[in-house]
Order: structure tokens, then sequence, then C-alpha cells
């Protein structure tokens, strides 16, 4: 039985790990220019952490986390001038719930292979 929820869940958890995931030693020896990332993902751990309560859905938690992502976006967007954090985390949300309306399962990559 295809069960949204989950997918939902697994969507958000994925979010939850890609935040700590730029936080860790192996993605800054990795990547040259992290501290960009290592901010935004504080950001973005700090947010999850704050609507990770179990009296919301995954799928209201995701919907905050889609305003929150569109925020943060217009402003990076705004001092940067190209593609953000929060636009990489904003566009893997939106081709999982392309997957949901379809009724397919969420594909989550390996971190290794998602940057």
């Amino acid at each position: 039985m295809y069960e949204k929820e989950t997918e939902y869940k697994k969507i958000f958890q994925f979010q939850k790990r890609w935040a700590k995931h730029w936080q860790t030693y192996s993605a800054h020896r990795s990547h040259s220019s992290t501290q960009g990332m290592i901010d935004s993902a504080k950001k973005t751990l700090n947010y999850i952490e704050s609507i990770d309560t179990k009296e919301k859905t995954y799928k209201t938690k995701l919907e905050l986390l889609d305003v929150f992502f569109d925020e943060q976006d217009r402003i990076e967007r705004g001092s940067r001038g190209y593609d953000s954090f929060y636009y990489d985390a904003k566009r893997f949300n939106e081709r999982s719930y392309n997957s949901i309306a379809k009724s397919e399962p969420v594909f989550i990559p390996k971190l290794s292979n998602f940057h």
C-alpha cells in the first residue's frame, strides 16, 4: 500500500540529513567553497528542529519548510545573485512532490552523490 505520509517523512528526514551533512568534515574536505553552505545548513537544521514536533504531520512540516526555503532563497539571491543551498533543497522537494502526485516512491539519493 502506498502511503503518502511515509513519503513525506522520507523527504523531511532527507532534508534533515542534508543540513547535517554540510556541517561535517567530509563535506568541507570534498568542497572548497562550503562556508556559505555551512551557514545555510545551520539555519536550516535549527529551523527543522524547531518545527519537528509530534503534533504536526510530515506534510505540514514540509509546507513550513518550503516557506522557509522560499524566504531564505529570496534573501540569498538578492545578496549573492546565484542559486543557493535553499534553492537546491526547494527543487528537491518539488521533484519529490511530483513523484508523490504520480503515486511513485520518492527517490532519496546518497548524500555523496547529491552535491
